[in-house]
């Protein structure tokens, strides 16, 4: 599915088009407010005051010195790593983009 296709949305007593992908993060924004400013970091810098364009602050993003050096292991590999020294009831309890909560419990 393409951003362009459309979702027609109610608001209030009139009907409202936007993209799909728009629909979406309208959503999860909705369902979770602290991750709006983690999918959207262009609005991000838009409410923080800066004046950067979209393109700006994607290539600085994309440009990131660690970026390669700066790849994780999967979410389920390091729960392994929990298991293998002790941890149990290991599981990953919030997941967004990059960014994950996962633990354990370890006896003493």
């Amino acid at each position: 599915m393409t951003d362009d296709a459309k979702a027609v949305t109610p608001q209030g007593s009139e009907w409202q088009t936007e993209s799909l992908s728009q629909t979406y993060l309208n959503g999860v924004r909705g369902a979770i407010p602290c991750a709006g400013t983690q999918i959207d970091l262009y609005q991000f810098h838009l409410d923080s005051g800066s004046s950067r364009s979209r393109k700006e602050v994607a290539r600085e993003y994309y440009a990131c010195p660690d970026k390669r050096e700066n790849i994780l292991a999967p979410v389920e590999m390091q729960c392994a790593w929990l298991r293998a020294i002790g941890f149990q009831d290991v599981d990953c309890f919030f997941k967004l983009f990059e960014l994950a909560l996962f633990g354990g419990r370890k006896r003493k």
